[in-house]
Formats: structure tokens, C-alpha cells, sequence
């Protein structure tokens, strides 16, 4: 998983690298990549360097196409930034999420904060842990295998469509994805007709 650390770098190390932005000012940073250990857990440096790196954002969108062995193969990028293992999670949203593990883990904590017997906790936690899969791995060649009760509830066959969200990936069904960013895109237009007057005139 690629992090960016907040230290500086030297005059030759900057002359080689693009500008991050990181806290809101443009600075110049060397994006060195970390392997995690079995689990997803840190090494004592890692550990204690936490606070000092941010994790480099999951981004980009591509097509891609589940085999008929349920597999679906990542770009370099997104597998080197999910890590491994990771977690695949069923959204309600109709759409299978990859979560790196220590997302997942802060997702999970975030939750089990919450006062035991509270409804949404056990609402949250059912969603979180009844409707995952950990473990998941991919291959050299960046494939791994969509859980078949995944593939099924979300009918994630064929061509699909990736995402990078900043902390996760979703996968969708090609289809539905294109249906959803159609709905979104009216659902836009509508709402710019509203604020710029147009609906008043369209009235007269």
C-alpha cells in the first residue's frame, strides 16, 4: 500500500518528483511503497510512524470483466493501494466494496464504540461483518475471486464497471452503473434548471 510521508525530501530527491497536496498547501513528497505482513499488520515502524503518512487515495475508474470463475483482475495501482489481504463488503447501495484492512478495522471500531445493545450498532454490525468477506487476496496478476453469494446478490457477471472512491473500491454491474450515473446526471440538471430559474421560466 502506497503512503506519502510528511517529511521533506532533498534538493535531487525533488527535482525527480510531482507536487501533493497535502493539509491544504502544495509540498513535495517521494511515494515509497510499504507491504504490510500477514493480517494487514504493521511493523513496529509502521506502527509508530502512523500518525506521520497519509495513505495514498484509491481513484481512477476502468471497465473491466468477471471470468466465468468469478474473477475480476485490478489495475497494478488499485492492488498495490488496497493491499492484502483486504475486505469485500455487499452494499446496500447494490454495489460489492474493497476496503484495505485497516480501513475496514477503523470502519469496524468506529462501531463497536457504540453503547452495546443500541439497535443501529447491531443494525451496523450485521451490514458490516454478515455481508463481508476478509481474506480476499488477489493474484500476481492482480485477479481475485468475487465471492460466489456476492456474485449472485449483485449480479456481478460480465462486464463491470471499477472505481476508486478515496478509501475503497466499489464494483458494479456495467449496467447498473450506467443506469445510476444517467438518474444522477438528470437528477443534476434538474437541480441546476431550479437555481438558475429555469424551471419559473420554463412555467411561463
Amino acid at each position: 500500500m502506497a503512503i506519502v510521508p510528511k517529511d521533506g525530501c532533498t534538493a535531487a530527491e525533488r527535482a525527480t518528483l510531482s507536487p501533493t497536496l497535502v493539509e491544504d498547501r502544495t509540498e513535495w513528497m517521494p511515494l515509497p511503497v510499504f507491504t504490510f505482513r500477514a493480517h494487514g499488520e504493521m511493523t513496529e515502524q509502521q506502527s509508530g510512524m502512523e500518525e506521520q503518512f497519509i495513505y495514498a487515495p484509491l481513484v481512477g475508474k476502468e471497465e473491466a470483466v468477471v471470468d466465468d470463475k468469478g474473477r475480476l483482475r485490478l489495475s497494478v495501482k488499485k492492488v498495490d493501494r488496497l493491499g492484502q489481504p483486504f475486505v469485500a463488503h455487499a452494499d446496500a447501495m447494490g454495489c460489492l466494496v474493497l476496503y484495505p484492512l485497516p480501513t475496514w478495522r477503523a470502519r469496524l471500531k468506529a462501531v463497536l464504540s457504540r453503547p452495546a445493545g443500541d439497535w443501529q450498532r447491531d443494525f451496523a454490525l450485521h451490514d458490516l461483518c454478515a455481508m463481508a468477506e476478509d481474506d480476499i487476496k488477489c493474484d500476481q496478476q492482480g485477479r481475485f475471486v468475487i465471492p460466489q453469494r456476492f456474485r449472485e446478490s449483485l449480479n456481478l457477471t460480465g462486464e463491470v464497471i471499477v472505481v476508486g472512491c478515496g478509501d475503497c473500491v466499489q464494483v458494479w454491474k456495467k449496467s447498473t452503473y450506467e443506469d445510476l450515473a444517467s438518474k444522477r446526471l438528470a437528477a443534476l440538471k434538474r437541480k441546476d434548471a431550479f437555481v438558475s430559474g429555469g424551471e419559473d421560466a420554463s412555467r411561463e
